[in-house]
């Protein structure tokens, strides 16, 4: 029988609620005459959202019994009910899977299946009841950190997958640390009192061979106050947890931390409401509100696949701001293909509610990066005109941009328009009047070259400069060249020609450091246009991957030492020396994309990693985008989670 009652939903929330207290669900068994279920039965349950479906079991003989159903079915959460008591349940190799300990032959139980409301959609999943087979061994589950004053459960897991059967009793290792003050269903609540390191241990009753352990280091809780920066060190696994107390003073309060360190920032914050987070240039952040006898919990940890990381955390009192402000005015210019960083000031507060900054015109004119309420990243485009607005609780602004061609104008003479009717190639005359460099580029077209039997450039190399792409030559005052289109053409074309001014002179760093699986950038400082190519003494150390006028990708591949030759137009020679050493765990994606979604839909992208290794793949902290990995066409599981993506072993 199928139900979705008002009841049946709100035991489901309540469920949920209890997990993710830290508590044990309670509750009776529904009285109905339900489906059996018997053992080594596999039954297929169709649940929309919200909706749950019961059974009802009667073992023909005295055990442990299994649940099980394949991981990956969308959303369907497996609760058994026995005696009162949610059973022991995880994620295995293979199969999600719930345990039922020490039934008894003959007395019948309940079985609860459910679909959480939040999933939009419906799903069909196949379950399976079994007699738990004998166990070979088992390990242990949970934090191993601990603040003194807390209580954490701990949950035995089993191996083989199915292999239950024993039920275990769990002691500590310094009862003058921690006690175990609950124990049911292979699950045990365990109490901190002291600081100090102990050894928490899970016996098979039936087998005592059968042992596992885990070590569990608790701390004292620390505080911080009103405008105090604590520095924040955590090695591989570690946690930390700060405490805040409004000591008689309610209001609004605001954690800091930086942007650009990777570990898991959290909050407990037992009496704080109205949480919402905030993200600055510098800092990610939490608002919250207390009242005058507040505790606020915050806490950081570092995954153990992870290097150490030092870090800080700054907490501040939060004001909501009552405008926002420009200002170096509300019109900016920048150039086709510059990328500027326009501040922005907040007016009596720190921080700005439901920021959001848009295009109202998509003209391709020009876009926006990264924005927050203190600064936004534009990258001009192409030439025109598009405003960008700016809009938090209360309060709107808008932005005019002027995009110019590289930041001036290019005269009617220096252009060529036309069409071209059939299949052919363009050819074009030009006649500088002084000696320089000269940068042909087009929009929609094709590159012009110099034509055989003319004149031929001094020099010449490849140049983008925004959407604009084409070539620098060098050219002598008063000759006439003749260019040609690379490739036939079909319809509108148009050329251009703009004297551009060569870089004298560059900057690049002497020395950079990194580790193997870290993706390096060797920024290139000058004024002017530049081109240069790029060179590694020592390739089975660094490779160099795509570069340009800005600079280029680095690929530490091992460790040692390996010298960087940039060389520019003018054949000057610079060296960067870098050294690898260490290992990073994890690597960002080489590059990013920008793209758009419709509610529903998917993009496809393709990655094929250079080495071996841990891969971090991520969308953003509020893109809402799901992420699959799939090889050879079958789907990947992540090692681990990590912030707003996954982790996988690639």
């Amino acid at each position: 029988m199928k139900r979705g009652t008002l009841k049946s939903r709100l035991l489901a929330f309540l469920l949920v609620l209890c997990m993710v207290a830290g508590l044990t669900p309670v509750y009776a068994v529904t009285e109905g005459d339900f489906e059996a279920f018997a053992v080594n039965e596999t039954k297929a349950v169709a649940l929309e959202p919200g909706e749950v479906v019961e059974y009802t079991f009667t073992p023909d003989e005295d055990g442990n019994y299994v649940l099980y159903q394949p991981v990956g079915e969308n959303g369907i959460e497996i609760w058994m009910n026995v005696n009162y008591q949610v059973c022991n349940s995880w994620i295995g190799d293979e199969h999600y899977i719930c345990v039922a300990y020490d039934l008894t032959a003959g007395e019948t139980y309940q079985i609860e299946l459910h679909h959480p409301s939040w999933y939009e959609t419906g799903t069909v999943m196949d379950v399976t009841l079994i007699k738990a087979t004998e166990t070979e061994g088992i390990f242990i589950a949970g934090d191993n950190y601990a603040m003194v004053g807390e209580s954490k459960n701990f949950s035995v897991r089993y191996t083989p997958e199915f292999g239950a059967a024993d039920s275990v009793s769990w002691t500590v290792s310094d009862e003058n640390i921690a006690t175990v003050e609950g124990d049911w269903n292979g699950v045990c609540d365990v109490l901190f009192k002291s600081a100090g390191t102990f050894t928490l241990t899970a016996t098979s009753i039936n087998d005592g061979s059968i042992s596992a352990s885990i070590e569990v280091t608790v701390d004292e809780p620390k505080t911080i106050q009103v405008g105090e920066t604590v520095e924040v060190n955590l090695q591989p696994g570690e946690y930390v947890e700060y405490n805040f107390y409004a000591d008689g003073k309610a209001g609004q309060y605001m954690f800091l931390f930086p942007r650009d360190v990777m570990c898991n920032w959290g909050y407990g914050s037992p009496d704080a409401y109205d949480i919402f987070d905030i993200v600055t240039d510098q800092y990610w952040g939490f608002v919250f509100d207390l009242p005058e006898d507040g505790h606020a919990t915050f806490n950081a940890s570092l995954h153990e696949e992870l290097p150490a990381v030092s870090t800080t955390l700054t907490m501040v009192e939060a004001k909501e701001a009552t405008d926002i402000v420009f200002p170096n005015g509300d019109t900016v210019e920048i150039g086709v293909g510059e990328q500027v960083r326009v501040p922005m000031e907040l007016v009596d507060g720190n921080y700005v509610r439901d920021f959001q900054c848009y295009m109202p015109e998509d003209n391709g004119v020009a876009w926006y990066g990264d924005a927050c309420f203190d600064f936004i990243d534009l990258y001009g485009n192409e030439a025109g005109t598009t405003t960008v607005i700016v809009e938090a609780n209360g309060i709107y602004k808008e932005l005019t941009v002027n995009v110019l061609p590289y930041g001036y104008d290019i005269s009617d003479e220096n252009k060529w328009t036309g069409t071209v009717e059939g299949y052919e190639k363009v050819t074009v005359e030009y006649t500088p009047e002084k000696d320089g460099y000269y940068f042909f580029h087009q929009q929609d077209g094709f590159n012009l070259i110099p034509a055989e039997g003319s004149a031929q450039p001094l020099a010449s190399f490849e140049y983008s400069q925004g959407s604009y792409w084409g070539n620098v030559y060098q050219l002598s005052a008063g000759q006439t060249y003749t260019f040609v289109s690379d490739w036939e053409m079909q319809g509108d074309y148009a050329y251009f020609v703009k004297e551009v001014f060569m870089a004298e002179d560059f900057e690049i760093p002497a020395e950079m450091s990194g580790a193997v699986n870290e993706r390096l950038w060797l920024w290139v400082e000058r004024e002017g246009v530049f081109s240069a190519t790029y060179k590694s003494s020592n390739e089975d150390v660094v490779l160099v991957g795509p570069g340009g006028p800005d600079g280029v990708t680095l690929f530490p591949i091992a460790e040692g030492t390996a010298v960087i030759t940039v060389t520019d137009h003018n054949g000057k020679e610079k060296v960067c020396t870098v050294t690898v050493s260490g290992k990073a765990s994890v690597q960002e994606f080489y590059g990013w994309e920008n793209f758009g979604l419709a509610a529903g839909g998917n993009i496809t992208y393709s990655f094929r990693p250079w080495e071996t290794g841990l891969y971090y793949i991520h969308s953003g902290e509020e893109a809402g985008v799901d992420i699959g990995l799939t090889v050879n066409g079958e789907a990947l599981a992540p090692a681990f989670s990590y912030g707003s993506g996954e982790v996988y072993e690639l």
